[in-house]
């Protein structure tokens, strides 16, 4: 099954919601207005049930629909859970605005762009940036801009450069200031950056290998402990974290936010 990114929030949701009928006893419903495949649908069912045996809990309460403040997507047995629905890597632990970066004393990569003329560059390329906004242009004009591969391909490729450029400049900086680091790797893997806190459990399902992967929230919260630190392109890493600053809509076009990774 093939699930394009910007729908993995369909597939995501009909899966917890599934999780909770079945555990329930109840038949599996499908709550969203998305045209999802009769195959897929099936599948879904499948690794639905395969969830659900792991769980093994009658006791399953779904809180996903309170994403924007709740820790998780399903209270199990009174605990915090949190459903990652892969394709087989382990996906994305924690997004967040790139403007934490100003809470270490420290531009954050919007400022770095405007200090660096990336809004001119976007002017010679016949685009009119919003230079009041987080996002360079709106997610309907990124979509618009997309499709001219000539011109966003000389976007990709200079706001890469500027990109690697920033976090090596971050990188040095954390390094100089090992209280900075620390809180740096600690906001983000608790996800106080983004006001939330670690799940007591983490399962990752990969619906493309049907594995289940879980972290539960003491194995995650010892990987604020680390000592290694390295810089690569556009992310810095710890031992089995990686923290990269990207764009969830189009390269260097709309919504630039710092993504979590664990298990890397």
């Amino acid at each position: 099954m093939k699930i394009e990114k910007k729908n993995n929030q369909y597939y995501g949701r009909y899966v917890e919601r599934g999780i909770v009928d079945l555990s329930n006893g109840k038949s599996i419903q499908n709550y969203e207005n998305f045209g999802f495949s009769q195959s897929e649908l099936l599948e879904m069912n499948k690794d639905i049930q395969q969830i659900v045996e792991y769980l093994h809990s009658n006791n399953v309460e779904y809180i996903g629909n309170h994403t924007a403040n709740a820790n998780g997507d399903l209270i199990v047995d009174n605990k915090i859970v949190e459903i990652k629905y892969t394709d087989g890597t382990p996906g994305t632990y924690f997004n967040t605005t790139v403007n934490y970066i100003r809470e270490l004393g420290f531009p954050s990569y919007v400022d770095f762009l405007k200090q660096h003329n990336y809004y001119e560059k976007l002017e010679e390329l016949g685009i009119t940036p919003d230079r009041d906004n987080d996002s360079p242009v709106s997610q309907s004009m990124s979509k618009e801009i997309r499709q001219n591969t000539t011109i966003y391909e000389i976007i990709k490729t200079h706001e890469k450069n500027l990109r690697k450029n920033y976090v090596r400049q971050l990188f040095d900086f954390l390094s100089s200031n090992p209280e900075k680091r620390s809180k740096f790797i600690k906001d983000l893997i608790t996800k106080r950056a983004g006001n939330k806190d670690i799940p007591d459990r983490l399962i990752i399902f990969s619906h493309a290998e049907k594995w289940i992967r879980e972290y539960k929230k003491e194995e995650i919260t010892s990987l604020i402990n680390n000592n290694s630190f390295r810089v690569a392109g556009g992310s810095i890493s710890t031992p089995r974290v990686r923290f990269t600053f990207g764009w969830q809509n189009g390269t260097g076009l709309n919504n630039p936010t710092i993504r979590v990774f664990l298990g890397v």
